[in-house]
């Protein structure tokens, strides 16, 4: 947002903003607890910008109200009220949610712990730990378009479980991925030659049952008819991968950047399960894409309106409602940055 003036800047963080659905809580750390965010509910920057560091990330102090009514107060990641000030700045369709860039990178050698508070700004890097880039250089926007997509998807999937489990039977297990009885995480991604990439998170189990969907349904009613891929799991013993920027990335360099930010090691590329990665596996290694232009990621969970789930590779516990936009887990989300290397 370099090109933007401070002044621009500072109008943009001063409107009230509705939250993107990805974002569910405001944490208040004084108190050690967190305030659940409804979809009605506003936040509204702290006047003076009160920013502190925790896990080596930058975070905001905010109030929460709902109907102009106060709720409570705590924190968020700086990073997302940037990407809604970006929004409101470009007057473009993005929501406000980017997918790549919102993870912050770190020099170890000055901390002993990645979950500790740093008193120092200085000790955090904005730049890429692989490639010295912006952060913000390597981030992938949802707008409109693939969000609109996302929704009337789900909302299928949901309409037709019941038919899809009478004509596929049990063997392909009617929409059930076995990475957690019916919860998963959905993602699509939209190239810059108009054509769009399904995934989800887990193995391949339903796999028939979502292309039945996606080919004979779905991409009817959004009009795009013969654009649509479901792309499948990253190939086993996959070791390295072209990204954005047309350079390798191999597993040496992933696992150089998870011991710099305290994630777990990876002995190959397929153990990338989210939905996001596999998106952005397929079209810069499989389609051959020249850009991804749009991209988003949410949660289906059926039946269930409320519950947390273990951000894996990392010690956050992230609420999550069905049909929300989520981000991927911490090991997932870092690769999705390395990918995006401009």
């Amino acid at each position: 947002m370099s090109r933007f003036s401070a002044a621009q800047l500072q109008q943009a963080y001063s409107i009230p903003y509705i939250l993107p659905r990805r974002v569910t809580m405001v944490t208040d750390f004084k108190n050690d607890k967190s305030i659940d965010l409804l979809p009605t509910y506003e936040v509204r920057v702290a006047p003076n910008l009160d920013i502190f560091i925790f896990n080596y990330v930058k975070w905001l102090r905010v109030a929460a109200f709902n109907n102009s009514q106060f709720v409570g107060e705590g924190w968020i990641p700086k990073s997302v009220l940037h990407d809604m000030a970006y929004a409101a700045l470009v007057k473009k369709d993005v929501t406000g949610v980017s997918f790549g860039g919102d993870k912050v990178d770190y020099d170890s050698a000055k901390s002993t712990t990645r979950t500790q508070f740093a008193p120092r700004q200085s000790d955090v890097k904005s730049r890429c730990y692989d490639c010295g880039g912006k952060l913000n250089a390597h981030k992938i926007y949802e707008d409109n378009d693939v969000a609109e997509k996302m929704s009337i998807l789900i909302g299928m999937i949901s309409n037709f479980e019941g038919s899809m489990k009478k004509k596929h039977g049990a063997a392909s297990n009617a929409w059930q991925p076995k990475n957690g009885g019916g919860r998963t995480m959905l993602g699509i991604a939209r190239t810059s030659d108009r054509k769009y990439i399904l995934a989800y998170s887990g193995v391949d189990d339903g796999r028939a049952v979502l292309e039945d969907i996606m080919d004979n349904w779905f991409a009817s009613k959004v009009n795009s008819k013969g654009k649509w891929t479901l792309a499948p799991a990253i190939p086993a013993n996959t070791t390295q991968m072209q990204r954005r920027n047309r350079r390798t990335l191999d597993i040496r360099g992933v696992n150089a950047v998870f011991a710099a930010t305290g994630v777990t090691q990876i002995q190959s590329l397929e153990r990338l399960q989210c939905a996001a990665p596999k998106l952005v596996y397929h079209a810069f290694n499989v389609m051959g894409a020249d850009e991804i232009t749009g991209l988003t990621e949410a949660w289906y969970e059926p039946g269930n309106a409320r519950s947390f789930q273990n951000s894996l590779g990392g010690p956050e516990r992230v609420l999550r409602r069905h049909g929300q936009t989520v981000p991927s887990c911490t090991r997932c989300s870092t690769v999705v940055r390395l990918m995006l290397c401009p």
